[in-house]
C-alpha cells in the first residue's frame, strides 16, 4: 500500500486536532516536516502486515450490524470554593 496525498492530509488535520484540545496559553502549532509524516505513515502501514488487512469476500464493515457507541468528549468538572458576600 502506498502513502497518498489524501492520508497525508488527513494525519496533518489530525495532528491539529490534537494540538487544538490540548493547547495551552502561549502555545504555538508547530506541524511536524512532510518528510518525517511521510516516514510515520510509512512505518505504521508496513507494521499492518498483510495478515491484518479484511479480506474481500467478507463484509465491508462488520459493525453495520450492531450499533458502534461513539466516544464523548470528558467533561472536567471543577470546585469552586462560593465568595462571600460583604
Amino acid at each position: 500500500m502506498e502513502t497518498t496525498k489524501a492520508m497525508l492530509k488527513a494525519a496533518r488535520r489530525a495532528e491539529f486536532a490534537y494540538y487544538h484540545q490540548n493547547r495551552f496559553p502561549g502555545s504555538r502549532f508547530v506541524p511536524i516536516p512532510d518528510g518525517m509524516m511521510l516516514a510515520i505513515l510509512d512505518a505504521a502501514i508496513d507494521a499492518i502486515g498483510d495478515d491484518d488487512l479484511p479480506d474481500d469476500d467478507g463484509p465491508a464493515n462488520s459493525h453495520d450490524e450492531a450499533e458502534v457507541p461513539r466516544a464523548t468528549r470528558t467533561t472536567i468538572v471543577r470546585a469552586r470554593k462560593p465568595r462571600t458576600r460583604r
